[in-house]
């Protein structure tokens, strides 16, 4: 077997080189600890964005729906007045009718006009 002669070298600059690999690494750890920090906030802020938009999403949809309702009752009125409108103004002629024959002031010839011209005006009435 053979000896090895160790000799012992000026180990301070591989100490100091050691002690300046160790500095790099902890200012590394610390910016790795600063930025896992930063990216926890906006992990954060980003939940919150998403939450913000799914709110305004549903009040949107919400807001859509219920204008769409308002045109369809709309239209709805419309139809109605279309289809029905007229038969308030029969009404209306059915009670100045019926006061004029009570009062005597109709002529029998201008209730029999205005009946005709109700009858074709509305005639599923």
């Amino acid at each position: 077997m053979s000896q090895h002669a160790i000799s012992y070298a000026d180990l301070s600059f591989i100490n100091s080189s050691l002690k300046v690999i160790k500095s790099d690494m902890s200012i590394a750890l610390s910016e790795l600890g600063t930025l896992n920090f930063k990216q926890d906030h906006l992990e954060s802020e980003l939940v919150k964005l998403a939450y913000s938009f799914a709110d305004f999403v549903e009040a949107d949809l919400k807001h859509k729906s219920l204008q769409l309702a308002e045109t369809r009752q709309g239209n709805l009125k419309q139809d109605l007045q279309i289809r029905f409108g007229y038969y308030a103004e029969v009404r209306r002629m059915a009670t100045g009718i019926l006061q004029g024959v009570d009062t005597g002031v109709v002529s029998d010839d201008t209730l029999k006009f205005t009946t005709e011209e109700v009858m074709i005006k509305a005639p599923s009435y």
